[in-house]
């Protein structure tokens, strides 16, 4: 699933920010650089940037602020990876850090890469940073409600938007905090939360985690839907948005075919 990002920014060059923006010389270096480093699909980060380019942002602040959201997405897997909470042993096609190192090294790992992503988008925009501070309460909340709950599907929606939704929220509207653009951030707020639900649907179909096809499709249909409606709302139209939450509908749409 692409999102047209390589003719906008070279993956390379995100990895390479990424590397720049992590401590060097002290012992939380080595499982810092390997928990975030190459990193996943960087789809959070790829939007976050085009986001910024959307709203006038200069190459160097955008590209700071995807790197600095993608570390923050490192920082939530680490820690949800680790045994006290989903106990999964690889992660990006690797051994986890908590596996690889161990359990203290993993903790210290993902505080140490919460602190740098936040530093970063503090920096550059006070403002990004306290929707950010925001954000990672939501997150904290969605694994809260994720380690309450048996039985997932009577929280499915609110989980997926605090867990998932959360970040996606950030990338979209970082464009519009750092230009000041207030007309279009709850708009692209909204659009975020879908698309984090929507991503999150397809994430548990390919685990087969979803037993209800049939709703999960209905629910993704609703869902895109609403997230056109909202794009054509936005003075800076994020059409490239629409087109990611189509691609992954239809991969939904697909994965229901028999």
């Amino acid at each position: 699933m692409e999102i047209d990002n390589k003719t906008i920014l070279d993956p390379a060059l995100l990895i390479n920010r990424i590397k720049e923006m992590l401590p060097k010389n002290t012992p939380i270096a080595k499982p810092s650089l390997y928990s975030a480093v190459p990193g996943g699909k960087l789809y959070r980060g790829f939007i976050a940037y085009r986001m910024c380019l959307l709203h006038a942002v200069n190459h160097k602040n955008a590209l700071s602020i995807a790197s600095a959201i993608e570390i923050l997405h490192t920082f939530s897997l680490v820690h949800d990876d680790l045994p006290c909470m989903d106990n999964s042993l690889f992660r990006r096609g690797k051994v986890s850090c908590h596996k690889y190192f161990n359990n203290a090294t993993a903790l210290l790992t993902g505080v140490q890469l919460l602190i740098t992503s936040l530093k970063t988008i503090g920096t550059i925009s006070p403002e990004l940073q306290k929707y950010t501070l925001c954000q990672v309460e939501n997150l904290i909340s969605g694994q809260m409600l994720d380690l309450e709950h048996n039985n997932k599907s009577t929280i499915e929606h609110k989980l997926y938007e605090l867990k998932t939704g959360s970040l996606f929220i950030i990338s979209c509207i970082s464009g519009a905090v750092l230009a000041n653009n207030t007309q279009d951030i709850d708009y692209l707020y909204q659009i975020g939360a879908r698309i984090g639900i929507i991503f999150q649907i397809l994430d548990d179909i390919i685990d087969q985690d979803i037993q209800d096809m049939e709703k999960a499709f209905i629910h993704s249909q609703k869902l895109l839907n609403e997230i056109k409606t909202l794009v054509a709302k936005c003075s800076h139209t994020p059409n490239f948005l629409q087109n990611f939450a189509t691609k992954i509908f239809v991969k939904i749409k697909n994965y229901g075919i028999k």
